[in-house]
């Protein structure tokens, strides 16, 4: 059907970047989740071994935490994943409610866009600490 409008003639820098996000996905896909990327992370062993997921960030990055928390759940079969506030997770939550090795095998996930922020560096070091394994995304 024929509408007789030009899309091009419509064409604006927002519309091309929104157009451009397929690409950029495969291109962050190829960079961040590569083999060689992630395979110093944790092994294999150790990703089989996670039973807890504690997802965490703050501003934006905790609400990208709390929308993924339930996904994280259903995708990895982990037993338990809680997006948890950063002031809580890295004052008030102790080493008995995290877990550390079997059976809880917890993995902490510390979200930053820049990873300067004071409460992550906090959180990592809180964890590195109580035995968690800490990839920052």
């Amino acid at each position: 059907m024929d509408t007789g409008i030009n899309k091009k003639d419509y064409a604006n820098p927002l519309g091309n970047q929104v157009l451009s996000l397929v690409d950029l996905v495969d291109a962050q896909l190829d960079i961040c989740f590569s083999e060689e990327v992630l395979h110093p992370l944790m092994s294999m062993a150790e990703i089989f071994n996670v039973r807890k997921i504690y997802i965490t960030g703050c501003g934006d990055s905790i609400a990208a935490a709390g929308a993924m928390a339930g996904v994280l759940l259903a995708y990895t079969g982990v037993f338990h994943c809680e997006a948890v506030e950063p002031m809580e997770f890295a004052r008030f939550m102790k080493l008995e409610d995290v877990g550390s090795g079997e059976p809880d095998s917890p993995l902490v996930i510390a979200i930053s866009a820049g990873g300067g922020t004071a409460r992550i560096r906090e959180i990592l070091k809180k964890g590195q600490r109580d035995g968690g394994r800490l990839p920052c995304f």
